[in-house]
């Protein structure tokens, strides 16, 4: 299963509920505002296809995959984000 880093920038109609229901319903987690991790057997291809079609010409987003022992940090983050990382993304 592949580990992916979600970040988007939804600009003028700011509609969030098509990406908030998709990561959602797909198990995401939100880390920070518009940061959201996510579990999935999808390529990361097929992950962005999918959120492509969720925002609008002038939106924007960033798709990440993650790697097991990748170091990272966290502060102020949503304590269930920090804990998704603690348990997929573990540190050597």
């Amino acid at each position: 299963m592949a580990q992916y880093l979600i970040s988007y920038d939804l600009h003028w109609r700011r509609d969030y509920e098509p990406m908030w229901n998709f990561l959602t319903n797909q198990g995401g987690v939100r880390l920070l505002e518009s940061l959201w991790l996510l579990s999935s057997t999808a390529t990361i291809a097929q992950v962005s296809q999918v959120l492509t079609t969720l925002i609008d010409n002038d939106d924007s987003f960033a798709l990440i995959e993650l790697k097991q022992g990748s170091e990272w940090g966290t502060m102020r983050a949503k304590p269930e984000g920090a804990q998704w990382l603690q348990n997929n993304i573990r540190r050597y």
